[in-house]
């Protein structure tokens, strides 16, 4: 157990080191209008900003928001940088 704690202690350094100086990753956060259902009742942007709030204070992801109702034109280009 003694030498097992100093290699994990040098492990757990190398990874938030790492971690520190890694690109952000992309969150792709989609939702759509309302579709007819009553009022507060499948608010998807709505939960989509308050997942977005939640996330802010973390350095190590970028949160977009996108409306995905049809025509969504720019939905390929947000799909492939969100994977990157």
């Amino acid at each position: 157990m003694k030498k097992i704690l100093p290699l994990a202690f040098v492990a757990g350094l190398f990874v938030a080191f790492n971690s520190a100086h890694a690109a952000p990753k992309q969150i792709l956060l989609l939702g759509q209008k309302p579709d007819g259902h009553p009022p507060g009742t499948h608010e998807y942007m709505a939960g989509a900003r308050v997942l977005k709030a939640l996330l802010a204070h973390r350095q190590d992801l970028r949160t977009t928001i996108a409306q995905a109702d049809e025509p969504w034109v720019e939905g390929p280009a947000l799909i492939a940088k969100a994977t990157k």
